[in-house]
């Protein structure tokens, strides 16, 4: 029962029914292949008591030092309790995997397959230990990618662990800034911006910058909608070079509406673009 807080928080969806579900399937299953004589539970092991009219409940006594009578719960029993705990162990196995992809401070590496020993003791890590900015980093952008572009949800279903979780904020962070400057009321409004941007990835790819000033900035600079996108990206192990270009390719859209010369004048610049 080490994942009791996730099990407790699942809705009924997830834990009850496939539980009841293949039990019932089971059970009809055997009572019918009862009728029909497929097989018997012999007389003299029956204790006389059944879910429903052809699927008994059965017992063995069993010598061993003393007389002791063991309750078998074959059938009905058995079937409930083997599927209860191929449930309980998948959504067991499911939090630990989460665990560890979802909180690098704590397991800075994670093998393909963990191993048992790594999924108990991401089970056994208090919850205190956790990292809420990021958890609320992670479903807002989940909830910003499924809102904004349904095939790149439906797309990062392709990947899995921890490359899918950096492709989601890296997703909700270029989202994030896009609309920062699109939505922006007018040009100098979306020029504020993009120095805005520019500035946060100089304080992030800054070695003399810590994470704190980074967290400062963009608390006190961007509206709060956005702030959970910029502070999960992951620029630890991202180039900066392709974010700048994002960047700069904001400017050149601005372009497009100002009156003079048309940004795109030659293949060249085309290809930059």
């Amino acid at each position: 029962m080490l994942a009791y807080q996730l099990l407790i928080n699942l809705p009924a969806s997830n834990t009850v029914f496939p539980i009841v579900a293949p039990t019932l399937y089971l059970w009809i299953v055997d009572t019918i292949a009862l009728r029909r004589g497929t097989w018997v539970i012999e007389s003299g092991t029956k204790l006389g008591w059944s879910l429903w009219d052809g699927l008994d409940i059965e017992y063995a006594e069993h010598q061993h030092g003393l007389y002791e009578t063991l309750i078998r719960y074959r059938e009905a029993f058995f079937f409930l309790i083997t599927n209860t705990l191929i449930v309980f162990g998948l959504v067991a196995f499911d939090n630990a995997l989460a665990i560890l992809n979802t909180f690098p401070h704590l397991f800075p590496s994670v093998a393909p397959l963990p191993s048992p020993v790594q999924l108990v003791r991401a089970l056994l890590v208090s919850t205190s230990h956790y990292r809420d900015e990021r958890i609320v980093g992670l479903q807002e952008a989940l909830k910003r990618l499924r809102k904004k572009s349904r095939s790149f949800y439906l797309a990062s279903g392709c990947f899995e662990g921890r490359l899918r979780i950096d492709l989601i904020l890296l997703y909700s962070f270029c989202r994030v800034a896009d609309d920062l400057v699109d939505n922006a009321s007018s040009g100098v409004e979306a020029r504020h911006w993009i120095a805005q941007l520019t500035h946060y990835l100089d304080v992030c790819y800054a070695k003399s910058e810590k994470a704190a000033s980074r967290d400062a900035f963009v608390r006190s600079t961007f509206p709060t909608k956005a702030q959970s996108a910029l502070l999960c990206l992951p620029t630890a192990y991202l180039s900066p070079t392709p974010l700048y270009d994002l960047v700069r390719g904001f400017e050149t859209d601005l372009n497009f509406s100002s009156p003079g010369q048309f940004p795109i004048a030659d293949e060249s610049t085309l290809q930059i673009y």
